[in-house]
């Protein structure tokens, strides 16, 4: 480690470190943290491919688009990421898109699907979410909002406020310290 986490400005986005031609990454910049979640919005699902966390980051509770989904026919994370037990501190989730689309997804990951393995992560911030009438589902957690892949040895220190205003029949909220709707967790902490 380096004794400091590099730290985001809310901005700088950094995907030099990107080929489609590999199948492993490393990134240990802020930055380039930011360029994965770029990448998967530009339609680079990391199906068959590996990133690694190479150090800490701190995201400095600037506004964060999760990695994956939260788009009208979006890409979801379907990589492995392999945070080889570093941090990734100050995590702020938002979802900027409109709110008349179907699903929200607040974590450092908003939607990871049936192919992804998220492994040795810690994970510390927190988000406010609210359902409201014209929202559809919402999800929440540290690790990711929504994830029906695998979530193995994961720690998350995350602050959740809920709240669901949408006067429906049915749930429209979900939230968990590590996710939000999830289909395999194993080895997982959570505290907040």
């Amino acid at each position: 480690l380096s004794g400091y986490a590099d730290t985001w400005n809310g901005v700088s986005s950094d995907v030099s470190w990107y080929s489609e031609s590999d199948t492993e990454f490393h990134i240990k910049r802020a930055a380039q943290l930011k360029g994965l979640s770029d990448l998967v919005k530009e339609g680079h699902s990391f199906e068959g491919k590996i990133v690694y966390l190479d150090d800490d980051i701190d995201l400095n509770t600037n506004s964060w688009r999760p990695i994956g989904g939260n788009y009208r026919n979006s890409t979801v994370f379907n990589g492995t990421f392999d945070a080889r037990n570093h941090k990734v501190i100050n995590v702020c989730p938002k979802v900027t898109d409109s709110p008349y689309y179907g699903m929200h997804s607040y974590g450092l990951f908003g939607v990871a699907g049936s192919k992804s393995i998220i492994r040795n992560l810690s994970v510390s911030g927190g988000v406010a979410i609210y359902a409201q009438e014209l929202d559809g589902m919402v999800y929440a957690g540290g690790i990711a909002g929504s994830s029906s892949g695998k979530i193995e040895n994961v720690h998350s220190k995350f602050n959740i406020s809920a709240s669901d205003k949408s006067n429906r029949d049915i749930p429209t909220l979900y939230a968990g310290g590590v996710c939000g709707d999830g289909n395999e967790i194993t080895l997982a902490q959570s505290s907040g």
